[in-house]
């Protein structure tokens, strides 16, 4: 039996926004911001090879466009082997810690089997979570 397909499979969807980032490869994962509800940032992870993946944090305030406010490489350093990045998402600063309230946290994960947590406030790397192979 063959499989049925809504007549609106693409039909009422809108291109809205077209994000191709410097690495000229394939986006790997695409985390929209969802702690609170005026959060307007959208994070992507994508590459190839060790130099060339990043993660990208965009500011989708401005109407139509998306500004750049952060970019994270994964390169080799005294504390991280460094790798390719597989995953993204949103972290929600946990209360009465070392975060500000509207601090907002990003966690990356990748080859190197550490998920980096990045403060995109501050733009640093605030802790790292090793796990093993």
């Amino acid at each position: 039996m063959p499989c049925k397909r809504p007549k609106f499979t693409f039909g009422r969807l809108r291109l809205r926004k077209y994000v191709r980032e410097n690495h000229c490869c394939a986006i790997v994962q695409i985390a929209p911001c969802r702690v609170n509800d005026a959060c307007r940032l959208l994070a992507t992870v994508g590459g190839s090879g060790v130099d060339n993946t990043q993660c990208t944090v965009y500011n989708e305030d401005h109407h139509n466009n998306m500004d750049l406010a952060m970019n994270f490489h994964n390169r080799p350093t005294q504390s991280t082997p460094g790798g390719v990045l597989r995953a993204v998402t949103w972290v929600r600063a946990p209360p009465k810690q070392e975060h500000e309230r509207d601090d907002l946290l990003l966690a990356i994960g990748g080859d190197d089997c550490i998920i980096t947590i990045i403060s995109v406030t501050h733009k640093r790397v605030m802790h790292q979570l090793v796990g093993h192979n």
